[in-house]
């Protein structure tokens, strides 16, 4: 007896000795050759700091000679303040041995602590996990980010938005302008948890903008009409939405140009709607939830051969991914990866199209990812397009004066989401 408790004993120890040590003869079999990046997560990884021999040194030196600030400043005071340790302690929990397993069967865990709490409840959409603050239909079948507030905080971004589109107006009377707004399931009062907040914006902040909008700013409003509306319309994994709806989208900011643009140039008609073969993929919202609702498929069209060239940042390149996922040379190995991004291109802080047309008309396109799915189309319709996001620091500090004096911009087009459209004040283009 007391033998097979000495060898339960013996195993125990070796069991915790393993799983001690285990992660130190990992990190030390990864020679300094960490992960960088995590899909999964969309972010960079910490890694292990590095300490300098050199720069211990050269601190040592400066203590016998009596520069006890700069020793510190070059070596010591990284330790003094704990930020070398901060470091180290985030570094070995993303550079953990078996870390996104232990993180995905984690979820499991709170999905199933989700699920009982709301057994008993009506509710159509659930916590997709503890801290993610996305939603999850009840039936599993998509991914949802949370309602949007609309209080007197809201209102006054609003009220700031409005102000700013009167000025963008009296000061540049010969700009044709155009605001295309994408109606998401936030501000929308089909989200199914709109009616659990009391302050949530259920389309009050889009009633309140067209009653105070100025009266010649043309406005269109990509709504929903319910629920399975956004079901068709966006992916079930993903913010975006799908070609399907960019494509009706493109249709009515078409009939939106002609009416300031009567020699615009046809319309361009899709030959046909495919999927990209053999591709399923999880979208931001099931990267960050991890939450295990079926896959998205990714859809794309064509409008036959188009005469253009593509400009990112001033320099002379493709734009985006289309001809290597048609070719099937994508990530197919990783689940989570942004194949959306993959296809239609990553914003950057100037993208211009130049088509070889008799157009005399160039478009200034303020917008943000939404509009990757058929920017090539809208600007097929002018000389040259300029498209920016005001989420990159270049192009906030900018004005429209600035814009319309270097590219000689006759249309302005703002095109996104919600906040892209009106009810950001940190979204506005300066005058």
């Amino acid at each position: 007896m007391k033998f097979h408790k000495n060898i339960q004993t013996i195993v125990f120890l070796l069991v915790i000795g393993i799983l001690l040590i285990s992660p130190a003869v990992y990190w030390l079999s990864r020679n300094g050759q960490w992960t960088l990046d995590s899909i999964l997560e969309d972010r960079e990884l910490t890694v292990f700091p590095q300490v300098s021999a050199r720069d211990f040194k050269t601190a040592l030196k400066r203590i016998y000679q009596g520069l006890y600030p700069e020793a510190g400043e070059i070596f010591f005071n990284q330790f003094l303040d704990t930020s070398f340790q901060r470091r180290v302690n985030k570094a070995a929990a993303e550079q953990m041995l078996a870390r996104i397993p232990l993180v995905e069967l984690s979820k499991v865990f709170e999905r199933l602590t989700i699920r009982s709490a709301y057994l008993a409840l009506p509710d159509q959409a659930l916590p997709a996990s503890f801290d993610s603050g996305l939603f999850v239909a009840r039936d599993g079948s998509c991914l949802m980010q949370e309602v949007v507030n609309f209080t007197e905080v809201e209102k006054a971004a609003v009220d700031a938005r409005i102000a700013n589109y009167e000025e963008l107006l009296e000061k540049h009377p010969d700009i044709h302008f155009y605001v295309f707004n994408i109606e998401t399931l936030p501000y929308s009062a089909f989200h199914p948890m709109a009616a659990y907040f009391p302050q949530s914006d259920s389309g009050r902040s889009l009633a309140y903008f067209l009653e105070n909008k100025p009266a010649d700013l043309p406005f269109v409003n990509f709504s929903l009409s319910d629920f399975q509306d956004y079901r068709e319309k966006f992916f079930r994994t993903d913010q975006h939405w799908n070609i399907r709806a960019s494509l009706e989208a493109y249709r009515q900011l078409y009939a939106m140009f002609k009416e300031q643009y009567p020699d615009i140039s046809p319309m361009l008609q899709p030959k046909y709607i495919r999927q990209v073969e053999g591709l399923e993929f999880y979208g931001s919202l099931a990267r960050k939830s991890l939450y295990p609702v079926p896959p998205d498929i990714l859809e794309y069209t064509s409008v036959g051969k188009l005469d253009y060239q593509t400009f990112v940042d001033g320099i002379e390149t493709k734009y985006g991914g289309r001809d290597k996922y048609l070719s099937g040379a994508y990530n197919q190995s990783d689940k989570y990866a942004n194949h959306y991004r993959g296809f239609y291109g990553v914003q950057k802080v100037l993208i211009q199209y130049h088509f070889n047309n008799d157009s005399q008309r160039n478009l200034l396109m303020i917008t943000s990812s939404y509009s990757r799915t058929i920017q090539l189309y809208l600007a097929a319709h002018f000389h040259d397009t300029y498209i920016i996001d005001l989420r990159f620091e270049e192009d906030r500090e900018k004005s429209l004066q600035d814009f319309i004096d270097e590219y000689q911009i006759t249309d302005v087009l703002v095109l996104g989401q919600p906040s892209v459209t009106y009810s950001s004040a940190e979204d506005a283009i300066k005058p």
